[in-house]
Formats: structure tokens, sequence, C-alpha cells
């Protein structure tokens, strides 16, 4: 059993090496942009045949929009931060964003302070140029 986990969780992460490699590509050529992928990523989340109501507990479409704006306005003068600059992610709501209260997947937290600052992996993502859209549900 532990080794069918092994083998299928460095399958996903083979899956999405590779998507992130190919978007990457696709940036880089022009084929499309991260306001563009921003946005197929908002319509799914706001897609009311989908999952996103249930998924997300918090969307942050304008700034996304204007993060991945300004993703594509860098990498079109060559200054990308790095591989997934432009990319769309998702936190879930474990990780500290600072100004948003960290849930932790329970309603006991609804009255707590909101963070202070963003995590370290939450920092790092948006040095690197990751446009977060949306935070999911616990």
């Amino acid at each position: 059993m532990h080794q069918t986990l092994t083998k299928n969780r460095a399958a996903a992460a083979d899956g999405i090496k590779s998507a992130i490699s190919g978007h990457a590509r696709s940036f880089a050529s022009g084929a499309t942009s991260s306001f563009a992928l921003t946005e197929e990523c908002l319509l799914r989340i706001s897609d009311p045949a989908g999952e996103g109501k249930r998924t997300f507990i918090k969307v942050w479409a304008d700034e996304a929009r204007a993060a991945a704006k300004a993703q594509d306005s860098l990498r079109k003068i060559g200054l990308a931060p790095s591989p997934i600059a432009g990319m769309p992610i998702s936190v879930k709501d474990m990780l500290d964003v600072e100004g948003e209260v960290t849930l932790a997947g329970t309603k006991a937290l609804d009255d707590a302070p909101a963070a202070t600052q963003d995590a370290p992996v939450i920092r790092r993502l948006k040095a690197a140029g990751a446009v977060q859209p949306s935070r999911a549900q616990r």
C-alpha cells in the first residue's frame, strides 16, 4: 500500500510540474498570458455548476487580475522573477495571509484576529510572482 501511495504522489507531482512547465512555456512564447489563465480560474471558481462556492471561502478577483497584469508586463520586458511568475494559486486556510483570519478548517477561529503577516511560504510564492486569486475552504 505504501509503495502505491508513493507512486501516486510521485505521479501527481510529475503532473503538476508538467502543467507548470507548460504554462511557463505558453507565457514565454506569448501563446497565453497570466491574465488569461487567471480569468479562466476565476470563471471556474464562479461557475454555478461547479464546486467553487463549496471550495473557496475567499476570492480576490480584482487583486488577482491586477497581479496577473503586472506579471504579464514584467514578462514582456524580460523581468519574470521565476518560472511560476503569473501562475494562479489557491491558498489553504491553514496558512496565514496578512489581513485575513487563519481559520485552519474550523469555525471556532471565526472570531480570531487577522494575521499580521503572510506565512513564509506565501511570502516566497508572492516574491516568485505567483497570483493568488482565492483561499481554499476549510
